[in-house]
């Protein structure tokens, strides 16, 4: 197992299967992520036999509590990559991996697999089921075949209201723009601090993944946008916000469709838009989103724990505190 630089671990992932290359399991897209928590130190793990390798890109955390660290995917999603579907092969990298976090005195890792990758992501900690999430399949006459009636009634709405659609890939000038945007958005909904993503983090998401902005204007001003990141097949929503004006039209239901229907035009397999805000399946956001497709893949996160003994302990002292332990990073718990 070695530590690769930024560099190298981009030309790494730029090996793999067309299939396999998602934004959001990227080395760019862990840089980026890695802007918003400076206490976090951005690592790239490779194993590697000849031409076959095992990729995975994490944040290291330090645990001053008992001097060891952790590492975790970034927010979204992470965990491994590899060009290989050779089981013996997969086994080994994990193997090696263990033991370098073994020797690197890491507590515990904890990973988010992607929705979209669960077939071929390999990891072999413990898995838990989280939510179902909605991907839109492209490779289909017409998309709006499998769009609900409440879905294609609020595009209907949409086009109403004749809005200007804007498909622009994202520049330094326009990325910013969205940011000061979708922070206002955020603002409005009074969310945690959390999803005020920096200036920087969003530079960076521009620098290294090819990320789109599809927008919807009334007049010159932008009522609903979003930020799209663009793999060989597979186009993610990300961000997104609109203004009340926006909402009253249902200009989200258009930006989705129009980023969608680029995705297709383009040759892209899937849009993939995410999940609720928790499990429930009456979650309004999961409901929203369900609206455009019935494929639901399931969201896993995952954990192991390189240090079993220790972590066990750690616990057990946060439960006899009164601390909350439920969590894999409990110790991080706000």
């Amino acid at each position: 197992m070695r530590c690769l630089q930024f560099n190298e671990a981009q030309n790494s992932f730029s090996k793999l299967p067309p299939s396999r290359s998602i934004s959001t399991l990227s080395p760019g897209y862990l840089i980026a992520d890695a802007s918003r928590a400076p206490e976090l130190e951005p690592l790239f793990l490779e194993y590697r036999e000849t031409e076959k390798f095992w990729l995975h890109g994490v944040l290291r955390g330090k645990i001053p509590e008992i001097d060891c660290c952790d590492l975790q995917s970034p927010y979204g999603y992470g965990g491994p990559v590899s060009n290989s579907n050779d089981d013996d092969f997969l086994k080994r990298a994990w193997d090696d991996y263990c033991r370098w976090c073994k020797d690197s005195r890491i507590l515990v890792d904890f990973v988010r697999l992607h929705p979209l990758a669960l077939a071929w992501q390999p990891y072999y900690g413990t898995l838990r089921d989280d939510r179902k999430t909605v991907a839109v399949a492209l490779d289909v006459d017409d998309i709006s075949d499998n769009y609900s009636a409440r879905c294609k009634r609020a595009l209907q709405k949409a086009r109403r209201a004749n809005m200007t659609i804007g498909h622009v890939r994202a520049d330094a000038e326009t990325i910013l723009k969205f940011a000061t945007f979708y922070r206002a958005g955020m603002e409005a909904l009074d969310v945690a601090d959390f999803y005020f993503f920096s200036d920087e983090y969003f530079l960076k998401i521009q620098k290294n993944i090819d990320a789109r902005l599809v927008t919807a204007s009334i007049g010159a001003e932008w009522v609903s946008a979003a930020l799209i990141l663009i793999g060989a097949e597979v186009a993610e929503y990300h961000l997104g916000a609109s203004l009340a004006q926006g909402k009253a039209v249902s200009a989200s239901s258009l930006v989705h469709h129009e980023a969608a229907s680029h995705a297709k035009a383009a040759g892209l397999k899937f849009y993939y838009l995410g999940g609720g805000t928790d499990g429930s399946p009456e979650n309004p956001l999961y409901v929203f989103k369900k609206g455009f497709s019935n494929h639901h893949p399931m969201f896993k996160w995952g954990f192991h724990k390189h240090m079993p003994e220790e972590y066990d302990s750690m616990s057990a002292r946060y439960a006899k505190a009164g601390k909350p332990n439920s969590r894999v990073l409990f110790y991080r718990t706000p």
